[in-house]
């Protein structure tokens, strides 16, 4: 019997767009946590690692790579996917249940993002077959239907090729000692520890990059051109999306006409998606798909409301990691002149650059 509790995630707060600018309205991680131990002060995000289940669902929709699993890393769950692809079946596994040697295994399902379910189709995967406990029981589920939304984000996202990625559930029996006896050690052990602090502190990288493309981006940037390269979205010549379909895969647009060129929405770009390079006839603002993860911190910031991340098909651009013209423009010399009323406004909310 395996214990009912599962390691806590590690913090990164640098990484955080919260830290990085007082503009940043990203809430994607505290949307999605079952157990408060992420919390909204200040506007800043707090970690509770004594509240954390480890569900690492938070690892699943950070766009920053925030969270860190003290499981399996990423690097590992990538090595586990290659490794245990069996055919044309890929079978993952909650930690909580009695597993198969041939399972990948997560401590639990929800950590699994599209980038994962591209990985195993670029190895051959066609048929997915996720193994839960009873996940309406589950603290760190709370009811199943993430399961759902996981099937659907699969069929959109490899409807973009042409194709399809079955996805079947088996549900077990829980392997884990609710036992009193095991309740009360727990108990025990919490109780030893010291006071919680309020929001506790996060840990650190050394030599941790400024700017960099997080691990989801650069698994769909290997998987996305592989994946497309094969399909029938390119026999077909489709490399759109449809209007309402998902694609996740985002790039920045720019209304030139409220575009008032200060470049504050390139300068805070965590990914280097998005940059200016100076030309004769003024400057271009240049987009790398592959970098773009949604964080939507370019947005935030434009105090003109003229930037925001858009879904994207398939793009040429994406295929070849080749930058992307979005806007050309002048320099404006008269810049501090003509918009200086919307930045004195602005400052109403004070926001802050963390650099």
């Amino acid at each position: 019997m395996k214990g009912n509790s599962l390691n806590p995630v590690s913090f990164i707060r640098s990484r955080c767009l919260r830290l990085r600018h007082a503009s940043s309205r990203c809430t994607k991680c505290l949307d999605v946590c079952p157990s408060d131990a992420l919390v909204l002060a200040e506007g800043q995000i707090g970690f509770l690692a004594h509240k954390c289940i480890g569900c690492e669902s938070c690892i699943a929709v950070c766009p920053q790579d925030c969270y860190l699993s003290n499981g399996i890393s990423d690097k590992e769950l990538e090595e586990e996917i290659r490794r245990k692809t069996s055919g044309k079946t890929l079978k993952i596994s909650c930690q909580r249940i009695e597993c198969q040697q041939e399972n990948v295994v997560v401590n639990c399902l929800q950590r699994i993002d599209v980038s994962h379910l591209a990985q195993a189709s670029r190895h051959g995967v066609e048929t997915l077959e996720l193994h839960t406990g009873k996940c309406s029981e589950c603290q760190a589920c709370r009811n199943a239907s993430w399961l759902d939304e996981k099937k659907i984000e699969a069929d959109e996202f490899f409807e973009l090729f042409g194709k399809k990625l079955t996805i079947s559930y088996e549900e077990h029996e829980w392997n884990v000692d609710y036992s009193k006896r095991h309740f009360l050690t727990n108990l025990l052990k919490r109780g030893e520890l010291e006071e919680p602090k309020e929001h506790e502190e996060s840990v650190e990288i050394t030599n941790d990059p400024w700017r960099r493309i997080p691990e989801k981006q650069q698994r769909l940037g290997r998987t996305v051109p592989l994946l497309y390269k094969r399909s029938k979205a390119r026999q077909e010549g489709a490399k759109s999306s449809k209007p309402h379909q998902r694609t996740f895969l985002y790039e920045p647009v720019i209304d030139k006409e409220l575009c008032s060129g200060c470049l504050l929405c390139a300068s805070v770009c965590p990914t280097s998606a998005l940059l200016v390079k100076k030309v004769e006839e003024g400057m271009v603002f240049v987009a790398f798909p592959q970098a773009c993860s949604n964080c939507g911190l370019c947005a935030d910031v434009c105090y003109q409301e003229a930037i925001k991340v858009k879904e994207t098909g398939i793009t040429p651009e994406y295929l070849k990691n080749a930058p992307k013209a979005i806007l050309s423009r002048g320099i404006n010399e008269r810049l501090f002149e003509d918009v200086w009323e919307d930045k004195l406004k602005s400052m109403i909310t004070c926001p802050t650059y963390r650099g």
